[in-house]
């Protein structure tokens, strides 16, 4: 089979692939991932922190990728991000075959049973894996939650005389943790994107090489097709991109329309909006949410906000628990507050939508925001739908 290129990723519907678990297909459509290169964007590591999408649904992703291109999921996320468009057809085996996290850990070693063992166990690459691929017990997830700890380095880094000095930590607790490396797949993890970017790199001739001797009209155009879907290059995606970029688009939606601006037209893909959420999940942990700093950076915390807004399911209850989820952070009632007043900021600079003058909206004055924001959250399909069928 031959190996493709970013374009004809880009051009494969994902509904037309064999195999693909349903949870993966519905996933992406509340993402609005329509094609195999909007996947592979994602590295296996980062999908798997998905919600809904388990390591089964993973396993069986990986085999579907695998089947339909001959190729990784880590070798074409690889290829799409850094952005190259080698042909893939010269490339020997070796070149594709990403180096596995067993290389750093004792071949064919159990996970030890000792706390104070396991980072020696881990290795460099396993040892940045993120807590939340890992089932945890919920006291141990909610002490990480609360230290703002994100990876297994960060979290056996820290001695069992000190973790049992915590609150609500026991030696319960410390076993069940690390039995949960015991039920890990690590024999399917696989490098991390930037290694499987360089072992490319090294492997593959640059673009210019690889379009010696083409159509010229075929280069070109693959190249626009690739330009098209590329995502935001790594390297720059940090807070201040994302709040350049929001600030472009919403004061080109303000300036082209008479009406309102929603923030849910933030215009991201699916793989920008997960570093985005992780960018604004690392700038908390250097910025409280009261500091004046997010007053210039509010941006991107609003599209979080709104984005669980869209999954809004009534009553109120359930708003506050699922940002506090995303954000990694608590949000009691001063910070919800804090939350409001951006909103309402961004809005007076934007034209933005303002909640409609209703009881309900009164009831719930900080999350009417978010929710009018995200324009029709998923609680008002059915009922609008219904409404939409009955007036036929």
């Amino acid at each position: 089979m031959t190996p493709p290129r970013i374009a004809d990723l880009h051009a494969l519907p994902l509904r037309s692939i064999p195999g693909v678990p349903t949870r993966v297909l519905s996933w992406a459509e509340r993402n609005q991932v329509t094609s195999l290169g909007e996947i592979v964007a994602f590295h296996p590591a980062q999908a798997i922190q998905e919600r809904n999408l388990g390591r089964g649904s993973i396993s069986n992703m990986r085999r579907a990728i695998s089947r339909a291109t001959g190729q990784t999921w880590e070798a074409l996320h690889a290829l799409v991000t850094a952005g190259t468009q080698s042909d893939l057809s010269g490339a020997p085996p070796s070149a594709l075959r990403p180096q596995r996290f067993a290389k750093t850990r004792p071949e064919g070693a159990a996970p030890p049973t000792d706390w104070d063992q396991v980072l020696g166990w881990l290795g460099d690459d396993a040892s940045a894996l993120p807590l939340s691929a890992m089932d945890l017990p919920a006291r141990m997830k909610s002490y990480c939650e609360r230290q703002g700890l994100e990876t297994l380095e960060q979290l056996f880094s820290r001695s069992s005389a000190r973790m049992m000095s915590e609150p609500n930590i026991g030696r319960g607790t410390l076993r069940d943790t690390v039995g949960t490396l015991a039920s890990y797949p690590w024999d399917t993890l696989e490098s991390s994107p930037s290694q499987d970017a360089e072992v490319l790199q090294k492997q593959f001739p640059s673009p210019e090489e690889s379009h010696l001797g083409q159509d010229p009209g075929e280069s070109s155009q693959a190249n626009r097709v690739a330009a098209a879907h590329a995502p935001v290059p790594r390297d720059a995606q940090t807070l201040r991109e994302f709040q350049r970029h929001l600030r472009e688009r919403f004061t080109d939606l303000r300036d082209s329309r008479r009406g309102a601006v929603f923030f849910v037209e933030h215009g991201l893909r699916a793989v920008e909006l997960h570093d985005l959420r992780a960018n604004v999940r690392a700038s908390l942990h250097h910025h409280p949410l009261e500091a004046e700093w997010w007053d210039q950076h509010d941006l991107a915390l609003l599209v979080v906000a709104t984005e669980v807004g869209y999954w809004y399911q009534g009553s109120g209850t359930d708003f506050w628990p699922r940002l506090e989820e995303e954000l990694g952070l608590g949000l009691p009632a001063e910070r919800r507050q804090r939350i409001r007043d951006l909103f309402m900021r961004a809005s007076e600079r934007y034209r933005g939508a303002r909640p409609a003058n209703t009881p309900w909206a009164q009831a719930f004055h900080l999350i009417a925001w978010p929710i009018t924001h995200a324009l029709l959250p998923v609680e008002f399909h059915r009922p609008l739908a219904l409404t939409l069928a009955n007036l036929r």
